[in-house]
């Protein structure tokens, strides 16, 4: 998926949360897995979108976020699965092989926008009403 695809569901699921700052962790939670277009140079492969990338982002924040690790956790998870939703799909057992988990879904990027969008605002109409 694109970068406004995760936006919009880091929006998306951002409105869920009770306060600002706890949407603000969930939509960086959301897009940190982006920063493996840089870390692919480095590793060769994408780490943050791997099983062992997940576990380890789960300890740091459990260590550090406690109160909303369970929010982030689903958040970066839900990055991995849109993802995965793509013909190039995602290398979840990296490095350890090579073969993609992929489920590509003809339009998917642009069902997912529309869903999440649509869904942002009717979370905000009804917050707000």
């Amino acid at each position: 998926m694109n970068l406004l695809v995760h936006l919009a569901v880091a929006v998306f699921t951002g409105f869920f949360a009770s306060d600002f700052r706890l949407a603000l962790l969930i939509v960086i939670a959301q897009l940190l897995p982006v920063t493996d277009v840089l870390l692919k140079y480095v590793f060769g492969y994408e780490p943050l979108h791997t099983v062992w990338g997940y576990t380890v982002m789960g300890f740091i924040f459990e260590a550090n976020l406690p109160f909303i690790y369970h929010y982030l956790m689903v958040s970066y998870l839900l990055h991995i699965v849109l993802d995965a939703l793509t013909a190039k799909g995602v290398g979840l057992f990296a490095p350890w092989s090579e073969r993609r988990i992929s489920y590509p879904v003809e339009n998917g990027e642009k069902i997912v926008l529309f869903t999440s969008l649509v869904g942002a605002v009717v979370i905000v109409v009804v917050k707000f009403l």
